[in-house]
């Protein structure tokens, strides 16, 4: 099973979680368990049914399950941008929940948006897309005068919105010809 959502693309054959062309590192165990949380989308699993195929004949504590779904919200940018991925169903369990379309077929939407930073190219699909130094951001840029969480691009339609996160250094756009501008809009 290969499945393609958000920027990143999920192999089951290869073992394999991608963001863009960076293989990036998921404990096994997690890694069973998006595999399980993807395959069953957009079911509701229980605590117990994800427990049973990761930990066979094992007794484990559901805090070692909600440690696992921490580690892979952390692996999908922590905050509001993970729970567009993986939900919390309260006294239940758990689902994924992004969009997400097997590899090689056509995503439900056209991508309107590219984002394009040196040599690398970035879908840019509907949503919310951050920049900054921390890893867990699209655009992983590692420059002094860069914050952590610098700007956010938001996709909707036909409309992409360049919002600063409060930076240090401002965000300039040239679609809003001043620097440090707020928030920018380009078409």
């Amino acid at each position: 099973m290969r499945v393609r959502f958000a920027e990143w693309t999920f192999d089951a054959a290869t073992r394999e979680l991608r963001r863009g062309e960076d293989v990036l590192h998921v404990p096994p165990k997690a890694f069973d368990l998006l595999h399980v949380l993807i395959a069953g989308r957009p079911r509701v699993f229980t605590k117990s049914e994800l427990m049973r195929p990761i930990w066979p004949d094992t007794f484990v504590s559901e805090a070692t399950l909600a440690a696992l779904v921490g580690d892979l919200r952390e692996i999908f940018g922590g905050g509001a941008r993970a729970s567009t991925i993986l939900r919390t169903a309260h006294g239940v369990g758990y689902a994924f929940c992004a969009e997400a379309v097997k590899d090689g077929q056509p995503a439900a939407s056209s991508l309107c948006f590219r984002l394009v930073c040196g040599r690398r190219e970035i879908d840019l699909p509907e949503g919310d897309h951050v920049i900054g130094r921390a890893t867990g951001c699209l655009v992983w840029l590692d420059a002094p005068g860069v914050s952590r969480r610098h700007a956010r691009l938001s996709v909707r339609g036909d409309r992409v919105v360049v919002e600063d996160l409060g930076s240090a250094n401002g965000t300039w756009t040239p679609f809003s010809g001043a620097s440090g501008s707020r928030t920018s809009s380009a078409r």
